[in-house]
C-alpha cells in the first residue's frame, strides 16, 4: 500500500504509468501467438491456483476485465498510443480481448455454484460434489466444527488474546456477574450513532469501563499496549500492537463464522 499523501506518491504513480505503457505498447511477431506478451503471461500465472491448476472460468473474466481497464486507463493518459487498442492489431490488449470473448462464452455454460448431490443409501449423511471426486459427510463437518472450536478456545485463552487475564471465559463470566446475557448486544437498536460499547440502552455499556480497568491492572500488557495515560485518564494506545491484536480478533471471527455456518446449516 502506498500512502497517497506521502511525498513519493507521485513518483510511484509515474513509475506504474511507465510500466503499463511498456506493457501496452509491447510488439511481438503475430505468427508466434499471443503468449509472448508479458500481460498475457501475467494473466496465465494470475489465474493459476496453489495447485498449479486453472481457477474456475468465472474467476478469469474479472481478471481480464481488470487488465483491459488498466490498458484503457493508461492510453487515456497518453492518447498517442490509441492504436494499440484498435481491433485487428497484434497487441497485448487484443490478445486479452480474445481471451475475454472465449472465457465469457465458456462462463455462460458454467453453473455459478457447485452442484451437490446426496449419495444413495447414505441416509442423507453424505454428499457428492458433482464432476469432482470430493465427498462430504456429517462426520467431516463435525470434525471441522470441533477443530474450529478448539482453535478458538486456544486463541481466546492465549496470553496474546486475553491480555494475560488467564481463562477468558471465567473472566467474562466474572465481569458479567455469571450471566453472559448481561453483555448481549440488542440488535433492535439501529439508530444513527448507536454504539454497542457506550450506549446506556445496551447492557455492555454498564461494564465496559470495568473491562478496561481490569486490563490496565495487568502491568505487562499495559506496557505493551498503552503508551501514556494523562492526568484526566485519557489513554494513548500503542497502535501497532493494537492493530496486531485486532488482526487476531479477525481470525477469531472467521473461525466463529465458519463454525456457525457448519453447525447451524445456514449462511451467516
Amino acid at each position: 500500500m502506498v500512502n497517497n499523501h506521502s511525498e513519493s506518491y507521485g513518483t510511484y504513480v509515474n513509475l506504474v504509468r511507465e510500466i503499463m505503457l511498456v506493457l501496452v505498447t509491447e510488439e511481438k511477431d503475430p505468427v508466434k501467438g499471443p503468449t509472448g506478451f508479458a500481460l498475457y503471461r501475467h494473466l496465465i500465472f494470475y489465474t493459476l491456483d496453489h495447485t498449479s491448476k486453472f481457477r474456475n472460468v468465472r474467476l478469469v473474466t474479472p481478471t481480464i476485465a481488470m487488465l483491459m481497464y488498466w490498458c484503457r486507463l493508461t492510453v487515456l493518459t497518453a492518447k498517442k498510443y490509441e492504436m494499440y487498442l484498435q481491433d485487428g492489431k497484434p497487441t497485448a490488449f487484443n490478445a486479452l480481448h480474445e481471451v475475454m470473448w472465449i472465457a465469457t462464452t465458456a462462463a455462460g455454460d458454467e453453473p455459478r455454484l457447485p452442484r451437490i448431490l446426496w449419495i444413495p443409501d447414505s441416509n442423507y449423511r453424505k454428499l457428492d460434489v458433482a464432476n469432482t471426486s470430493d465427498k462430504i459427510s456429517i462426520d467431516h463437518l463435525r470434525i471441522c466444527i470441533e477443530l474450529c472450536m478448539e482453535e478458538m478456545k486456544n486463541m481466546m485463552n492465549s496470553p496474546d488474546s486475553s491480555f494475560g487475564l488467564g481463562n477468558i471465559e471465567d473472566n467474562i463470566l466474572g465481569l458479567c456477574k455469571g450471566d453472559t446475557h448481561n453483555i448481549g448486544d440488542n440488535m433492535g437498536f439501529a439508530d444513527v450513532g448507536y454504539s454497542y460499547i457506550s450506549d446506556p440502552r445496551n447492557r455492555f455499556a454498564n461494564m465496559h469501563h470495568t473491562l478496561v480497568l481490569t486490563l490496565l491492572k495487568q502491568t505487562l500488557w499495559q506496557r505493551i499496549y498503552v503508551d501514556t495515560i494523562d492526568a484526566t485518564g485519557t489513554i494513548s494506545w500503542k497502535k501497532p500492537a493494537l492493530y496486531a491484536w485486532l488482526e487476531r480478533c479477525i481470525q477469531l471471527q472467521r473461525l466463529l463464522i465458519v463454525a456457525i455456518h457448519l453447525s447451524y446449516g445456514q449462511p451467516c
